[in-house]
């Protein structure tokens, strides 16, 4: 609950009409399922999403906003909202002019891989499935982690949610690149952020949603205690950003931690950062790489 007032506060200051959100949708906060959901609703309802145990001294900034109570959360203290149930968001989608263009399938029984889409919907507007069937007509549906998927349905990683979070973190749909994060060295997206959140501590994690509505979006990540997995700290390596001259060109990445030292503890908050502490270009001081050659015999001619 804490940190939910702290992402909200962070995400929506509410200091002017510009950082207030329009919608509040609150869900059950023992309901991840429900909250995941109306995690598509975040960015074109300019909406902020929370569980319905915030107090209401942390809503009461938001006092103008029209709350939505998803699968029949609690109303704040005082003030009444307008039910949403999860076959109201695909309409409601719609009528904000956003319809959903992907349809991500989980297992509803699996939320250490379901809970990785949360950053991605808010973000996105794509909806999230526990059932093919539900997909709307002619949107393409993609499988996060192990759910099990059908002919025609791409699969994005496995059974282990640190694999499909680096897998996910990497994908772009090759047809239409709309689809997936597209974080790989390949890509020229200079700015990163990454969201770590403690294992097993889903109803934390599904909070994330927040942080990719504004600011700098990007894929979640699990911790362990005392240090992150061997898989997600070799792609942190991978996406280190490098200067050519001084560090103070950039470009930076950097990460979200939900939770303090005693969910996260300082050795793997401090790994995550050496991770991608920006560095120096990796032909300079060591050899002579291709730049180099090319500059030497400039410099000849």
């Amino acid at each position: 609950v804490a940190i939910a007032a702290r992402i909200a506060k962070a995400v929506y200051p509410a200091t002017d009409p510009a950082t207030t959100p329009d919608t509040v949708i609150l869900y059950p906060a023992d309901n991840w399922r429900a909250g995941l959901q109306a995690a598509s609703l975040v960015k074109p309802l300019n909406g902020l999403l929370l569980p319905d145990s915030v107090p209401a001294d942390s809503l009461s900034p938001y006092s103008t906003a029209t709350f939505l109570l998803m699968a029949n959360a609690a109303a704040p203290a005082g003030s009444s909202g307008q039910a949403l149930s999860a076959s109201d968001v695909v309409t409601r989608l719609t009528d904000a002019g956003a319809p959903p263009q992907h349809a991500i399938l989980v297992d509803e029984n699996d939320p250490a891989n379901a809970l990785l889409a949360a950053p991605w919907l808010a973000y996105s507007g794509d909806i999230v499935i526990f059932d093919k069937a539900d997909a709307p007509e002619g949107v393409p549906i993609f499988a996060l982690g192990a759910v099990t998927a059908t002919e025609g349905i791409k699969r994005v990683g496995g059974s282990d949610a640190s694999k499909t979070a680096v897998a996910f973190a990497k994908y772009e749909d090759s047809q239409t690149g709309l689809f997936g994060w597209g974080m790989n060295a390949d890509s020229l997206t200079g700015y990163r952020a990454f969201t770590i959140a403690p294992a097993g501590d889903y109803a934390t994690a599904l909070l994330s949603a927040n942080l990719a509505r504004r600011g700098r979006p990007g894929p979640l990540f699990w911790s362990q205690d005392r240090q992150i997995p061997q898989v997600v700290n070799n792609y942190f390596f991978s996406q280190r950003a490098a200067f050519w001259v001084t560090p103070s060109e950039g470009p930076f990445h950097h990460f979200y931690i939900l939770g303090d030292t005693d969910a996260i503890s300082f050795p793997a908050q401090a790994q995550a950062d050496y991770t991608v502490e920006i560095g120096p270009y990796f032909e300079k001081g060591f050899a002579a790489g291709p730049m180099d050659m090319l500059a030497a015999v400039w410099l000849v001619l």
